[in-house]
This record gives structure tokens, sequence and C-alpha cells, in this order.
């Protein structure tokens, strides 16, 4: 059965009046004797006929043909289809079956994997149930997919969701998702379509290839190497020309590696990290990936993450995209005790009437997460619901913004430009820091402008980050108005000045307390916006009064003096850092805290003191690289520090409120 567009019928109606005006302007505007067209005209004619005839017919014919439904699902089975063979081109026919899926029994089928694109269910296959045929719409994304995989000879089973799965029938929808994982484990193989060769994108996958084979990476401590033993001594040689035509060199384009090598790396973390990765974290890998049902931002992702951060959530599609997201972030607070998410809030458009304490998930955050803040200690939060839409948060007011500037226009910037713009910031916090002017006010203002992304937070060095030394150096040089910087040392800078930019993209300059301290906040900050630390939130929030206490959530900041605890336990002892220390049994980094004058280092925080009464440290496997805490009153274990509790930290004078976020 041969289905015909009408966009294909426009095409040749619209070729057959071509070749009309063609006689026509022939025979006017030249002299010259030429062939006729009208035999062509005639052809083109004959075969629109045709073509409207067969069309109509087939219209007919599918009409007869009745839409397939789907058949109820046993417990515990998914629904598999059978590909079966033909040409490329003909008509896609497949049967539906259910199959059991457990510990015990293990279909054999592969998973496709592919973008949906549009929701338009543009295309009909055919399955095939017994003796009778029933039609079923898919997308064209997927049309195409199964075309390409089909065997010329053999059948293919397959499990693919968009029609494995009812999405009609939102009971089987919610299950069925909830088996997701289970159903990409069990798989004899994961096919991944990613479309038809367009672009020259096969040479340009053939290139990233060839430059792949050409390096080993350290992923424990982030460093690239030349794959000596098998790269020509070209790739090594920094003075010759790269050992690509120029033609590849076109289609392999530096923004498709740099894009390409950050989506290869979020994923590659999220597999290291074997379903160890915090949602957040998964969150904020996935936030550009499309989404064609806004609740799947959640449901989709859930399996990625670690059990104790699924927040006992199961798929639900009855449920607005509203209360999925509020789902997710009261269950991180109310469930565990964290109000880490918080810090995916960013003020913006919400969906709805939805409150600022609500992360829209669906409007990707314009600014990147802040780096590994630790600003409310090891303290769990303390929260309630008032009317169902005001969340109340206890913390404590921090600082308050005083001056604010814009600094950087969205998108790539050349090199130049980027060290034009590093000035002008330096600059403006040079005049408006209350500082000595001297080195440590420039290491603040550095470290502030590239949100702390420096090598000597680790233990031992992550390659992945700047050097602080190496970077201060290109600091002073970069804003030295006598210094003459050259194209080589522009270039040699990039990591640093990409840094910066990557870090400063759409937020501003804040100035707190007229000049005590400098930060980076979401763009739409405004000046007398306060900055809170909420007990459980690692990150300090920028928030708005709008009066009667109540404030709206502008979103996460980075402020110099308050991301290792500073507003809950004061300043660091001198000559102590936090540091992030590399556990060889765990493979992990584990928060530290190093005297680096003496050579020693701790695992707690040298500020809290001794435990209150009645506490004690439990025995564990993992005590060298964190604590567990025994509430010997009670009997009960737990990760969070008995010091951080809120009649703690007022029993050391901290003065804590309540903050109504709305």
């Amino acid at each position: 059965m041969v289905y015909f567009s009408m966009s294909k019928t426009k095409k040749i109606e619209n070729a057959c009046g071509t070749l009309k005006d063609m006689r026509h302007k022939s025979v006017t505007e030249s002299h010259r004797p030429i062939p006729s067209v009208e035999p062509f005209t005639r052809l083109f004619t004959l075969i629109l006929r045709t073509w409207r005839e067969h069309s109509t017919a087939t219209v007919a014919m599918t009409s007869t043909i009745a839409k397939y439904n789907y058949e109820p699902l046993p417990a515990h089975n998914i629904r598999l289809l059978v590909l079966f063979p033909g040409s490329f081109g003909d008509d896609i026919h497949i049967s539906l079956f259910s199959a059991e899926l457990g510990i015990y029994q293990q279909p054999s089928y592969e998973a496709l994997s592919y973008a949906w694109g549009s929701n338009d269910l543009d295309h009909n296959i055919t399955v095939d149930s017994g003796e009778s045929q029933q039609a079923l719409p898919i997308t064209r994304n997927l049309y195409t997919a199964l075309q390409y995989l089909r065997c010329s000879t053999t059948q293919r089973t397959l499990w693919v969701d968009a029609i494995c799965i009812n999405q009609e029938n939102a009971e089987e929808r919610n299950y069925q998702v909830s088996r997701m994982a289970d159903i990409y484990k069990s798989t004899e193989k994961v096919v991944i379509w990613l479309g038809p060769d367009e672009n020259d994108s096969t040479l340009a996958i053939a290139g990233l290839d060839a430059l792949a084979s050409k390096i080993e990476v350290d992923w424990k401590h982030f460093k690239i190497m030349p794959a000596t033993e098998k790269t020509d001594t070209v790739w090594l040689d920094l003075e010759q020309p790269a050992p690509f035509s120029e033609d590849i060199w076109r289609r392999v384009k530096p923004e498709i590696i740099d894009g390409l090598g950050a989506i290869v790396s979020r994923a590659w973390q999220i597999c290291y990290l074997q379903g160890d990765a915090t949602l957040r974290y998964v969150l904020e890998a996935t936030k550009n990936a499309k989404c064609s049902d806004q609740r799947d931002r959640i449901y989709a992702i859930l399996h990625l993450v670690n059990e104790q951060n699924r927040l006992r959530i199961q798929p639900n599609y009855s449920k607005s995209v509203t209360d999925v997201f509020r789902d997710v972030i009261l269950g991180d607070i109310f469930k565990q005790g964290d109000a880490l998410l918080l810090a995916c809030c960013e003020l913006g458009i919400p969906i709805g009437t939805m409150p600022s304490w609500i992360p829209n998930w669906s409007d990707p955050k314009v600014c990147v997460d802040i780096w590994e803040p630790r600003a409310c200690s090891n303290s769990c939060c303390e929260a309630a619901i008032l009317d169902g839409n005001v969340l109340v948060m206890t913390g404590v007011y921090a600082a308050r913004i005083t001056s604010r500037f814009s600094i950087l226009p969205a998108g790539y910037l050349p090199p130049t430009e980027m060290a034009d713009y590093l000035k002008s910031l330096v600059a403006i916090a040079r005049g408006f820091l209350l500082l000595p002017r001297d080195q440590r006010r420039d290491e603040i203002i550095c470290r502030t402008l590239c949100g702390n992304r420096f090598t000597d937070r680790y233990q031992p060095i992550r390659g992945a980050n700047l050097d602080f030394q190496e970077t201060m150096a290109r600091f002073i040089k970069f804003v030295d108005e006598t210094a003459e910087i050259s194209s080589q040392y522009l270039a040699d800078s990039r990591r640093f000045l990409d840094t910066v930019h990557y870090e400063t993209e759409g937020r501003a300059l804040i100035i707190t307390d007229n000049g005590r301290s400098i930060g980076l906040a979401p763009r739409a900050c405004r000046e007398n916006d306060c900055i809170a630390v909420l007990l459980g939130c690692q990150s300090p929030l920028v928030l708005r009064e709008t009066g009667a206490g109540n404030y709206l959530v502008v979103g996460e900041c980075y402020v110099d003096g308050l991301m290792t605890g500073e507003a809950l336990l004061g300043p660091l002892l001198d000559n102590w850092h936090r540091i992030a220390r590399f556990d060889e049994a765990t493979d992990t980094y584990w928060d530290a805290f190093v005297d680096r004058q003496h050579g020693i280092w701790e695992r707690e925080d040298p500020r809290l003191g001794p435990l209150p009464e009645g506490w004690t440290r439990a025995e564990h496997p993992r005590q060298h690289v964190f604590t567990r805490f025994l509430d010997k009153t009670r009997g009960l274990k737990t990760l969070r520090d008995p010091r951080m509790r809120s009649s703690h930290l007022r029993e050391r004078g901290i003065k804590l409120q309540q903050f109504h976020l709305v």
C-alpha cells in the first residue's frame, strides 16, 4: 500500500503550472524555435490524475481499517512489538504481545531510545492481530526510525515506549514509566536512534571518533593525556598543523566539539555515579534536554538517582506539572530534611500561580549551579506549610544587596571582548569593596568571578579546575592597564576567561552592605534584596520582601564570606580551609578541613566544638570519611550533626528567624 502526501500532490501541480509558464515565456521572450513542452505537461497531468485516484482509493481503504485498541496488560508484564521484515519505503507492519518481566522472567528484546520530536501522530503503521489488521498512528520521528531499523528478511522484537505503553491509559502509563529502569536494564541491547545522516554528520562523527582515539582520560583526576602508544608524533607537536583536512574541520566545528563535550561529560558523570547521583545533579545535567511532557522532567530521571533521593515519588500523569514539581520540593524538605532544591529556583515566568519557592524545571535556569556550596554546613531544615502556598523556612538574615551591576550579555564572546569585560568587572569591584588595596582584595574578586572553581579546593588536585596561583597571575596581568596582552597570551588564557564567562553569564555582580562583601546573584536581583542562609539549604538565597513578612525567592547566589557556614558558625579559624579530600577505598571526594600550615586535617568542622550531652559518634565502616551520630537517649542514628540544630545554634547566639516564602 502506497500513501501519497498532499505536499507531493501540490508539487506536481506546481510542476505542471511551471511547464505551462515556461512555454508561454519561451514564445513571448525568445525568437528561437524551441522543442514543444506539451508532451511533458500531458505526462505530468496524467501522473497527477493517477496519484489523485490512487490517493482517493487509499483513503477509502484506510478508512475501513479500525484504529488499534490496546488490550489490558497483566500485572508485572510489559508490552513488546514484533517489527516484521520489509524493504525500505514499504508499509510498516507490527504485532504486539505482552511478556512477563521479573527476576525469573527475562524476555528477549531490544529497547529503542530516540527523540520523540513533534507530538503530531501523522503517520500510520499496521498492527497485525491474527486475521485482522488495525491502524496505529505514530509520530514522524518514530516512523522514520522504524523504517531504518527494520530488517529486510528477519523480524525484530523491540520495546518502544510510544507504542508499547498505551499513552491514553493514565494508570498503565504511570506503572510502566515506573518500570522503565527495569525495562532498559533487562534488554539485550539499547538501540539509540539519532536520526538519518544530514549536514555531513557521519563524517563529523568519524572525525570526532578519530580525535578520541588520540587521547586517554584520567577521570579520577580529570586529566587528558596523549595516547602516546597510538598517536603519531604530529599529534603531539603543537607547532604542527592539525592532521585533518580543512574539509573535515569545516564539519567538526569548535562549537560542536565544545557543546558535544559538555553533553558527553554530563552523560558520563551520570553513568559513572551508577544511581548514586543526587536529584539536583541529574536535574542540572538534563535541564537543556527536550521534553514533550514536562512531568517527565522528574519521572524520566527518577531511576538515575539514588533510591533515597527519589523521595518515594511515583509517576502520576493525572497530576498537573505544578503539582509534580511541588511534590519534589516538598519531598526534599519534609522527607529528606533538606532544602537543597530551593537553589533550583530562579525568579522568572512561573507556571500559572505557582509560588516562587517551587522551581520551574520546565524553564531551565539561566545561571549555572553554584559550585559545591556549604553555606548551611550540616544543618537540618525546619519548615512548615501555611495555607497551601506559603513555605515557612528557618534561617538567618546574612546580608543586603546595596549595589548590583548586570555584567554580561548572553552568548559567546571572543577572548578580546571577554578580557575587556573582565577589566570592567574588576574596576567595579575595586571601587566598591571596603577592603585594603592589597593582594587579598584581588584574590577575593578573582575567586568570586571564577565561582571559586580552583584546584586548591581538592586533595589531590582535580585537573578539571583552574590552578589558583596561575589564574591569579593571569588575573593581575589582564587588569594591569600598562600590560601588553598578545594574541597568544589571550589564547593561552582561554580556560580562565571561559570560566569567568561561565560563572557570570546570566548573573549580576553584587555588593553587599555598602562594600562589606562581593558576590554573584541572578540578574533578576535588585538593590535592597536580602541574602539569607536557610537551614538545610547549602546555597545562600536572594530573597525579596513583598510585605507582611513575605518573601519571593529570587535565586541562589555566591557571596564571599558566606559559602562555608560563616553565617551560622562564624569565620573559619586561622589557616583552616574546607577541602574535598579523595578517599581511595570509596573512590570518592569527601568534605574535610585542613590546616595547611601544620599539615593536619579533620573530617569535622573545627568550629563546632564538643557534642551536646546525650550524643556520641557511632561506629560504621566509613567513619574515616564521614561521621554518623548516635542519640543515646532514643537509640537513633543520624547523619545530621546535633550541633547544627536550631536549638543549639540559638544557644550559640545565632539570630535565627522565619522567612515566609510565597
